[in-house]
């Protein structure tokens, strides 16, 4: 995790916005995988509104999938649902 923080610091640096929406991806996963459900949505979020101001339309579904993903380990099926566009 200390690897993508400093990523994200030297991407904002030479800001560069892509690898930075995908260094706030990572952050998000490796919350997610570490179950700490809060801050990988408050990653994932960041990090899909980065994707919808790129026009990036892959990583935007690639991250309604995380969020679903997310959503459902919390037992929040209703919200897992939304994302299901």
């Amino acid at each position: 995790m200390e690897y993508h923080h400093e990523a994200e610091q030297i991407f904002e640096q030479v800001n560069d916005e892509k690898k930075i929406a995908l260094t706030v991806r990572y952050l998000g996963q490796d919350y997610a995988d570490g179950g700490y459900y809060p801050e990988a949505l408050k990653h994932f979020y960041d990090a899909l509104d980065r994707y919808k101001k790129l026009g990036d339309r892959e990583n935007t579904g690639y991250l309604f999938d995380l969020l679903a993903w997310v959503y459902a380990k919390q037992g929040n099926y209703v919200e897992a649902a939304k994302m299901d566009i």
